[in-house]
């Protein structure tokens, strides 16, 4: 039901952007995570969602030969009104008690840039203590420091 329901998602994205561009930030993590979903379906991964909100985990992925606790965090677009237009910036706390996630929680973020459809796959413990993620997708010569990760779906 998952796979049906990512490779739609999949079908409904244009180039590069999605359709009907999500508004608020529950439309935006779900779009995310449909997207995730998706694409990584189309890469070969099996997904189990946890019934419920009772995981910190968003879903487990399965390569064949791990499982994976992700942590999905989502955004729609490039930071406006900064001086660096490029960068999209992820919130990495945890919604209920605003603290970053713990290894015993999660095993990889998957941050989601919804409008490039761009995935960075970082695995929590280099992430740690950290509260937010800036990323350049868009910046071919970036030295951020997550831009090694991105598209980084053999780590799973």
């Amino acid at each position: 039901m998952v796979q049906q329901y990512a490779r739609r998602s999949l079908r409904q994205a244009q180039g590069n952007a999605i359709i009907d561009a999500p508004s608020s930030a529950k439309q935006i993590g779900n779009h995310g995570e449909l997207l995730f979903f998706a694409e990584a379906v189309n890469k070969g991964f099996n997904i189990s969602l946890p019934f419920g909100d009772n995981c910190a985990y968003d879903c487990v992925l399965d390569s064949g030969s791990k499982l994976s606790r992700i942590q999905i965090k989502s955004t729609s677009g490039s930071e406006k009104n900064t001086r660096s237009s490029s960068r999209y910036a992820f919130n990495l706390k945890h919604s209920i008690n605003n603290i970053p996630y713990s290894s015993n929680q999660v095993d990889y973020y998957a941050l989601v840039c919804l409008d490039l459809r761009v995935f960075y796959i970082i695995p929590q413990s280099v992430l740690a203590d950290q509260k937010t993620a800036k990323c350049w997708p868009t910046v071919l010569q970036s030295t951020g420091k997550w831009e090694k990760f991105k598209e980084c779906w053999h780590l799973l």
